[in-house]
C-alpha cells in the first residue's frame, strides 16, 4: 500500500536549506523587532540610526544570536530556539520600554532581583499597551508556527557531540565577547548616536546604544569591582586617621526622620505659575527650620537610592545589601538608641524586610505587619495615618527613657496620578500641557498640599514636648509626570540632565532639620537658616553638623570631600563652586577617586564601632 505523503514534506537536503534560511531570517527578525522596541518611541528614524553605527548594531545583535544558537544546540529544534529566544529578548525589551515610560529609568541588571516587585507594581499602574506589543506577540507566534512546519532540520542522534560542542562554543564565545567588548566602558562611551536621541537623559543615552549592549553594561556596573588603584590597607589607613566619636551622653536627643515620597517644591521651577499656591504651608514651616535641597540620583522611581544613601552615607549606585552592612543605624544602636521605622508599602518591595534588618533596625513596620490594620480601606496608608502613627511610636519609646531613632518612608504622592479628571483644586493652568499632564500635575500638587499640612501638624505635635527631639524631613525625588516625564518639557523647563538648571529641575528635592525647644537647649543651636545643596549620601552628616556632633570615622572622612563637592549626582554631575558641573578639575577628580576607594572599603567591611564611653 502506498504511504500517504505528509503535509509540506521536503527532501532532507531541502529541509536543511529551509531550516538554515528560516533560522537566520528568524534571528534577524527578532533582532530588528528588538531594535524597534528599543527606540522607546517605535520611531523609524531612531530605528535606522542603529544601521549607521555598525558597532552598536553588531553588539546588540550578538546576544540574540548567541542565545538563538545555544537553544538550538540544546533543543535540536529551530522553533523551540526561536520561541525561547524571542520570549526572553522581546520580553526584556518591553520591560525596559514600560519601565522608562512609567518610572523614567531604564531596565538594568540589578532589577532582575526585583522582578516580583516590578510585577506587583505593574498591576497598580494604568498601563497603556502599545499596538506594537500585540504585533510583537503575533510575530513571535507566527514565526514559531512557520519554523515548526518548515524548519524541521535536526542533527542526528549520533552527532550528539556536535550539539554539545556547539553549546559549549556559545558559552565560550559569550565569555570572550564579554572580555573583548561588553566590559569595555570606553568603547561604550565613545559610540555617540545623538542625531535622534538625547544624550542628556540616562534612558535616552542607553537607548541610543541599543538595549542589549546597555543591559550588558549594567551587568558590568552591578558587579562589585574595586575602584582603580584600590588598596585595602591604604583605604583602611585613610579612614581610621579619624576616630569614631560618640554623641555625648547628655546630647543624645531623640531623632525622627521622615522621607516623603515624591515630595518636591515646584515653586522653585522657573516659569511655573500657580493659580493657588500648594506650598504655602510648607514654606511657612521651612522658615523655622534649617533647610536646603538635595540633588537626588533618581526621578520618579528608585526611592531606595535616596533612602539608603541617607542611612549609610553611600553614593549612587547603592549596593545590594544582601548581608549586614555598615550604616549610621548601627552607629546609633551602639550608643544605646532603639532604631525603628515604617513604610506603608509591602515588605518585599526593594527587599526592605531583610535589608532594613541588615542596616541595624530593631523593628520595621509594613503593610503586612501593621499598616493594613490602620488603613483597611486603602492599599497604602496616607500621611494623615502614617505621621500620627510615628508620633505614637515615639511616645511609647520616650516612656522607656532611652534615646530613640525612627526612620519612616511615606507612600502618599506615589505615582501614578489620575490623568482623567481633577481630584481637588486647580493649582496650575493648562497652558501648553496636554490634557493628561494637566490633570496629573494638578492631582500631584493636590497630594503635595495635603502632605505639607500633615507635615506641619506633625511638627506641631512635638513643640511642647519635654523630651528633646530633632526632626529630619525630606523628599526622595521628583515625581514621574507624563510618559517619559513629558510634563517637565511641556512646562517649558530645561530637561537636559547635564546642565545646571536641567539637573536641578529634574532631581531637586527639599530637606528640613527642625528641633523642639528642649533639643535646642541641649544642643545650643537655633536650627534655622539655609543649608547647602547636598547629595542624599551627605544629608546625615549635615544633620550631625547642625547638632554639633562629630560622628563615626566614616562620616568625618566624608566631610573632607563633602565640603568641596557636596553633590555627586550619578557620577555625572557635581556641585563644585556653587554650580553643577558635568566634569571636575583634575586635582578634584584625584581626591574623588581617593574618596571612592575609602567608600568601597566601608561598603564591604562591617566594623564594630570602637569608641569608649
Amino acid at each position: 500500500m502506498k504511504k500517504e505523503k505528509k503535509f509540506l514534506q521536503l527532501s532532507p537536503r531541502m529541509t536543511w536549506v529551509a531550516t538554515v534560511l528560516l533560522f537566520l531570517f528568524a534571528l534577524m527578525g527578532i533582532h530588528l523587532l528588538c531594535q524597534m522596541i528599543g527606540t522607546l518611541e517605535f520611531n523609524r528614524w531612531r530605528f535606522t540610526s542603529y544601521f549607521h553605527h555598525p558597532t552598536i548594531f553588531f553588539l546588540n545583535l550578538l546576544p540574540v544570536a548567541v542565545l538563538m544558537f545555544f537553544f538550538y544546540f540544546v533543543s535540536n529544534r529551530a522553533w523551540v530556539s526561536f520561541l525561547i529566544t524571542g520570549t526572553i529578548t522581546i520580553g526584556m525589551e518591553y520591560v525596559n520600554y514600560f519601565k522608562v515610560a512609567y518610572r523614567g529609568d531604564p531596565f538594568v541588571a540589578e532589577d532582575i532581583f526585583l522582578f516580583s516587585e516590578a510585577a506587583n507594581v505593574v498591576t497598580e499602574l494604568n498601563v497603556e499597551i502599545p499596538t506594537w506589543f500585540w504585533f510583537s506577540i503575533f510575530l513571535l507566534i507566527a514565526g514559531t508556527v512557520v519554523l515548526f512546519f518548515l524548519g524541521r532540520g535536526k542533527l542526528p542522534k549520533k552527532l550528539w557531540w556536535l550539539r554539545v560542542a556547539g553549546a559549549v562554543l556559545c558559552i565560550g564565545f559569550s565569555f570572550l565577547s564579554w572580555k573583548l567588548w561588553y566590559s569595555d566602558m570606553n568603547l561604550y562611551n565613545i559610540q555617540l548616536n545623538y542625531d535622534d536621541f538625547s544624550g542628556a537623559r540616562d534612558s535616552e543615552y542607553q537607548a541610543s546604544h541599543g538595549f542589549f549592549w546597555s543591559f550588558m553594561r549594567s551587568v558590568y556596573l552591578a558587579i562589585p569591582t574595586p575602584p582603580e588603584g584600590y588598596d585595602e590597607a591604604v583605604a583602611e589607613e585613610q579612614l581610621f586617621a579619624f576616630e569614631d566619636v560618640p554623641i555625648p551622653e547628655e546630647e543624645r536627643v531623640n531623632i525622627v526622620a521622615v522621607m516623603f515620597e515624591s515630595f518636591s517644591d515646584f515653586s522653585r521651577l522657573e516659569g511655573v505659575e500657580f493659580v493657588k499656591d500648594p506650598y504655602e504651608t510648607f514654606h511657612a514651616l521651612q522658615e523655622e527650620c534649617y533647610h536646603g535641597n538635595l540633588i537626588a540620583d533618581v526621578i520618579g522611581g528608585g526611592t531606595v537610592n535616596t533612602e539608603r544613601g541617607f542611612l549609610t552615607g553611600f553614593s549612587y549606585p547603592q549596593p545590594s545589601y544582601r548581608v549586614p552592612t555598615s550604616s549610621y543605624v548601627h552607629y546609633l544602636k551602639a550608643l544605646g538608641y532603639t532604631a525603628e521605622g515604617g513604610h506603608p508599602g509591602n515588605d518585599w518591595f526593594y527587599n526592605r524586610r531583610n535589608v532594613n534588618a541588615y542596616l541595624g533596625f530593631d523593628r520595621y513596620l509594613f503593610i503586612e505587619n501593621h499598616y493594613e490594620a490602620l488603613s483597611p480601606e486603602k492599599p497604602h496608608a496616607d500621611d494623615c495615618v502614617v505621621l500620627p502613627d510615628v508620633r505614637r511610636a515615639y511616645e511609647e519609646q520616650a516612656a522607656l527613657d532611652t534615646p530613640y531613632f525612627n526612620f519612616t518612608v511615606t507612600f502618599q504622592n506615589h505615582t501614578p496620578y489620575i490623568a482623567q479628571y481633577l481630584v481637588g483644586e486647580e493649582y496650575v493652568k493648562q497652558g501648553e500641557l496636554s490634557v493628561e499632564n494637566y490633570y496629573q500635575l494638578n492631582n500631584y500638587l493636590h497630594g503635595v498640599a495635603d502632605t505639607a499640612k500633615q507635615m506641619a501638624a506633625f511638627v506641631d505635635s512635638f513643640r511642647e514636648d519635654e523630651e528633646p527631639v530633632v526632626l529630619i524631613l525630606f523628599g526622595d525625588h521628583k515625581p514621574t509626570l507624563g510618559e517619559n516625564n513629558s510634563c517637565y518639557a511641556q512646562l517649558g523647563l530645561d530637561t537636559y540632565e547635564t546642565t545646571n538648571d536641567g539637573c536641578r529641575n529634574l532631581y531637586e528635592a527639599p530637606y528640613l532639620i527642625w528641633a523642639n525647644d528642649a533639643a535646642k537647649a541641649i544642643l545650643g543651636d537655633n536650627f534655622r537658616g539655609e543649608g547647602p545643596t547636598l547629595s542624599p549620601c551627605f544629608l546625615m552628616s549635615q544633620v550631625f553638623d547642625v547638632c554639633g556632633w562629630q560622628g563615626p570615622a566614616w562620616m568625618q572622612y566624608q566631610r573632607t570631600f563633602r565640603d568641596e563637592v557636596s553633590v555627586m549626582q550619578k557620577d555625572s554631575m557635581y556641585l563644585y563652586d556653587g554650580v553643577l558641573h558635568y566634569a571636575l578639575p583634575d586635582d578634584v577628580v584625584g581626591r574623588m577617586r581617593q574618596y571612592n576607594r575609602v567608600e568601597y572599603y566601608v561598603r564591604h567591611e562591617l566594623y564594630q564601632y570602637s569608641f569608649e564611653e
